[in-house]
């Protein structure tokens, strides 16, 4: 059965031993951030906060899919499945879009605030760590969620994860890039018409509607669609109290409003992108002026702090990015087995495995790559063979570092478009402009090698060094002889 709201899925990860509770009291300002941050970087389990200092009643859920495991358990998969399982399963699941229903009755108005009454400052929103700022700075209470926005022309609805910082009372920063859909339409269309653009925060809810929020899916693609096709059923919407926007009935809070095309742009930052750095500059970025905010009885909050991997941003997003990068080269006729954006390392490299019939594969893989929209991100391809497993950090940086020619195995574009805002290594110039660089590393044997003079790979379940019999026998009898299974 999915998950029909977020308490369902904080119950299952109590379960299967992926949450701790913590009850100890803790402070918003600062304190909960670096106890996520620590547990992030130890990988470990999702955090259920119920004591916190100033905000009585409040529960408190952090880095609700962090993991793997957590992956997995949102999909209602056995926590411990591959991630090529979960992600064929991802896969599978995502050809088959359900539209949503409307609902005229929905849990996340069981309470409306308007007017004098919205207070953003009495959500127990983490501070991330600006020391030296006002406490009340530095606290975005758009972490993980479900920015939703509609396309004036055509209609369509987005869904994103677009980092939002408390200003006062009643608005917030929307971090709105010109490279993503929101900013899309609020550049290209809201704005030179001068209409304020429609726009909602919806906190909760089944916990793939986060997910997909924070997934990078094409224009025009329905995240409503892909989320029902994920949890198998409609997802459930209902109409914004005081907008012309639909939200998901199980969220936990909806804040509803509109981003400004009248006021200046307002500063937001310092913040830390997904790659793990924390910048020293302010951006610019237009302002929600929030209307209205509904929620349950009794909601809870959810958060995610970003800071060095592993944390959402590199386990979603590097799920979104890997399936489509195998759907593009699998498109384009290459012999593929499997693709890997490693979370560890920011989004910045993806790993690829194939097979060799001919030479040069690997540039015409990293072309491709480098080629989609998203290579913008992933600036480093390596290709490796398909013996290869490629989610095994130890497999593929073995063969990276022995099976590529550092004279002919490595490929850089100069002047190449980088994402300006999570790319660490471009100077301050290359920051506005997004002129930086990628490259292709072929870390296959080369094609032109006989089978007689290719050495072996020295693993203990190589058949081509040890029989089949005495490696089965020492899977199955591993434990026999003292070792945890």
């Amino acid at each position: 059965m999915p998950y029909h709201n977020f308490r369902e899925y904080v119950e299952r990860l109590k379960e299967t031993g992926d949450l701790v509770v913590v009850d100890r009291q803790v402070s918003t300002d600062m304190e909960m951030s670096v106890i996520t941050r620590r547990n992030c970087q130890r990988q470990g389990p999702a955090q259920l906060f119920t004591d916190i200092k100033g905000y009585p009643g409040w529960d408190v859920v952090m880095t609700p899919i962090g993991t793997w495991r957590r992956y997995a358990i949102s999909l209602e998969m056995d926590p411990d499945s591959h991630f090529n399982d979960i992600m064929a399963e991802y896969n599978k699941r995502k050809e088959n879009p359900i539209k949503p229903v409307l609902v005229k009755n929905a849990p996340c108005q069981e309470n409306v605030i308007t007017g004098d009454n919205i207070d953003l400052f009495s959500f127990p929103v983490p501070s991330e760590g600006h020391a030296g700022l006002d406490s009340r700075q530095a606290r975005n209470i758009g972490t993980w969620n479900s920015a939703i926005c509609k396309d004036p022309d055509s209609g369509w609805v987005n869904y994103g994860n677009y980092r939002s910082m408390i200003l006062d009372k009643t608005s917030t920063t929307v971090f709105t890039s010109p490279a993503q859909h929101i900013g899309m339409m609020y550049y290209e269309k809201y704005k030179p018409a001068g209409k304020p653009m429609p726009f909602a925060i919806a906190i909760g809810g089944s916990p793939l509607t986060g997910l997909i929020a924070s997934t990078s899916l094409p224009a025009g693609v329905s995240e409503p669609d892909i989320i029902g096709a994920l949890q198998k059923e409609p997802l459930e919407l209902v109409k914004c109290t005081s907008i012309d926007l639909e939200v998901p009935a199980n969220s936990e809070i909806v804040l509803e409003g509109e981003l400004s095309v009248d006021e200046p742009l307002a500063d937001e930052g310092p913040s830390t992108n997904y790659a793990g750095y924390r910048s020293k500059l302010f951006f610019k970025h237009p302002i929600f002026k929030v209307k209205t905010i509904t929620h349950r009885n009794n909601p809870l909050f959810i958060s995610s702090i970003l800071g060095l991997p592993v944390c959402e941003s590199t386990i979603v997003a590097g799920m979104g990015m890997s399936s489509e990068y195998l759907r593009i080269l699998k498109e384009n006729g290459l012999p593929v087995t499997s693709v890997y954006v490693p979370p560890e390392g920011g989004l910045h490299i993806v790993v690829v495995a194939t097979k060799t019939p001919y030479p040069n594969i690997a540039s015409r893989i990293g072309a491709t790559i480098l080629g989609h929209k998203m290579g913008a991100l992933s600036t480093k391809v390596v290709v490796v063979n398909d013996d290869i497993d490629i989610t095994n950090l130890n497999e593929w940086f073995h063969a990276f570092c022995t099976r590529l020619d550092p004279a002919e195995d490595i490929a850089v574009n100069k002047h190449a478009f980088n994402y300006p805002y999570g790319t660490s290594y471009l100077g301050p110039e290359q920051r506005v402009s997004g002129d930086g660089s990628n490259v292709v590393f072929d870390a296959t044997i080369p094609h032109s090698w006989k089978p007689e003079e290719t050495p072996y790979r020295h693993s203990w379940d190589n058949p081509n060094i040890y029989t089949p019999e005495v490696i089965e026998k020492v899977r199955n009898n591993w434990d026999k002889y003292g070792f945890e299974k």
